[in-house]
This record gives structure tokens, sequence and C-alpha cells, in this order.
């Protein structure tokens, strides 16, 4: 039997997601990188800009977000800041009522795990594993309730990996 998902709006704007069409944009390195750069200050703007005039229903107890904690700080808005969650967070209902949401990471493993596991002849799917930290994360949202999200995933990457893998179950 099929798996139904309750709908998930992702933001399709072409100047918000600009900032994510790079294959590593929005990575760990990427965010050390351009730590209070322009960058940066546009993707804050970009976040404020969604959770603010976008979603106009949206509330601070309706909001939730993540980013790498190197950039939480310098990415905060008063107007969504206390709504972080980690973006490997598990087991958490707390957000439950999250219905607005802003995933800001592309996720890759860690270059000296990789290594480990090639020198011992184990091939990784990272594209797998970053899609399961980005399900994981949606989960702790109002769609464990039933209840449609909306949410903007600035990384091409990762916004492809999420729209392939709800195709699946159409």
């Amino acid at each position: 039997s099929q798996i139904k998902i309750p709908p998930i709006h992702i933001m399709p704007d072409p100047k918000l997601n600009d900032i994510g069409k790079r294959r590593t944009a929005l990575s760990s390195t990427w965010h050390k990188d351009n730590h209070s750069r322009d960058k940066m200050q546009q993707l804050r703007k970009n976040i404020t800009n969604v959770f603010i005039n976008r979603w106009k229903d949206s509330t601070v107890d309706t909001r939730l977000w993540t980013t790498f904690s190197q950039t939480k700080d310098t990415l905060s808005n008063n107007g969504y800041a206390s709504k972080f969650l980690s973006y490997n967070a598990r087991a958490t209902n707390e957000y439950a009522n999250a219905k607005y949401l802003a995933y800001c990471v592309n996720v890759f493993y860690s270059p000296d795990i990789a290594q480990f596991f090639a020198k011992r002849g184990y091939a990784l799917d990272v594209d797998a594993h970053a899609l399961s930290d980005m399900v994981q994360w949606i989960w702790r949202s109002a769609i464990r309730n039933g209840d449609e999200i909306w949410i903007y995933i600035p990384s091409a990457r990762m916004r492809n990996l999420l729209k392939e893998w709800m195709e699946r179950f159409k």
C-alpha cells in the first residue's frame, strides 16, 4: 500500500532559491567560507522574507528553521530566532505545530567519515544520507500530525532530493 504524505509546499521562487543553485551551496564548508559575508546577509534576508512576507499566516509559534551551528547567530532574526532546531535533531515533539519551515543546509558526509569507509571498501550514499537527515527534520514539524506544511529549501540539491522522494509516493 502507498504511504499518504500530507501536502508539502516547497517554495518555488527562483530569486529566493538562486543562492543555492551550486551543488555545494549551503554545505557546511559554504557556510564557513561565507560566514558574515554578503551571501549570509542575503540568506538571512531570504529567510526573513519567506517567514514575514511570503507566508503571512505564519507566526513565531508556527515557524521552524535550521542551519549549521556556526552560522546560526548570523542568520537569526527576532521573527524566528527562537524556533531554531538543529538539522540533525531527533526525538522531539516540541515543534509539532510548526507549519512554516526553512531548511538552510546542504548535508554531506564529513570527509573524514567518507575516507574511513572508502579505505575499507564501503561506498556511502551521500544523497540518501542527506535526504534522511532532511526528512527526519521535517518530521519534527506539523506534518507528524497530518497537517500540510510550507518549506523554504534554498539548496537546489536538497530541494531536488525532497521533490524526487515525494514523487515516489504519488
